[in-house]
């Protein structure tokens, strides 16, 4: 086998959107690196899952699994915000703090299953489109064209 590359790091993102932690080791499961986004900000008013492009008061915060052991079954991660405070995600108080931190009322969920499948739909408000939101999203020059995206499929635009 030819020897395409070295591993020097694997990181591990327990909240959607929100910078991770380290790991010495891992497990590897049917989802993925275990524990890896087990958990995201959910808007209370769109009901859609928040992700750093639109919130990207997130990276300030950096999420860990409180018990390793734990880390499959999205059991309580710990969260350090930029001024040093730690909360819980068992803490009731970590959704009020979240809400203030990216100016929308939220709440810290853990993800679900796919059989919840309009957990993971996206807000589509008036005649704002998925595409639009995609846009603003690429950072382009000046007259760069987007990418061809006609080809992807409609649940792409619809789940987040």
């Amino acid at each position: 086998m030819i020897k395409v590359g070295t591993v020097k790091e694997i990181w591990r993102y327990p909240v959607k959107g929100m910078a991770g932690e380290a790991l010495q080791q891992c497990r590897i499961n049917e989802r993925g690196l275990a524990g890896d986004r087990l958990w995201a900000l959910r808007d209370v008013l769109r009901q859609e899952i928040q992700s750093c492009k639109f919130r990207p008061e997130l990276l300030t915060c950096i999420a860990k699994f409180r018990d390793e052991q734990q880390s499959a079954t999205g059991d309580d991660v710990d969260i350090t915000f930029s001024d040093g405070k730690v909360m819980g995600s068992d803490d009731l108080a970590i959704h009020q703090l979240l809400s203030e931190l990216t100016g929308h009322q939220s709440t810290l969920e853990v993800l679900r299953g796919i059989e919840e499948i309009d957990f993971y739909r996206r807000h589509k408000k008036d005649s704002h489109t998925w595409l639009d939101e995609l846009k603003a999203t690429f950072e382009r020059q000046e007259g760069e064209p987007l990418p061809d995206l006609d080809n992807l499929p409609q649940s792409s635009q619809d789940y987040v």
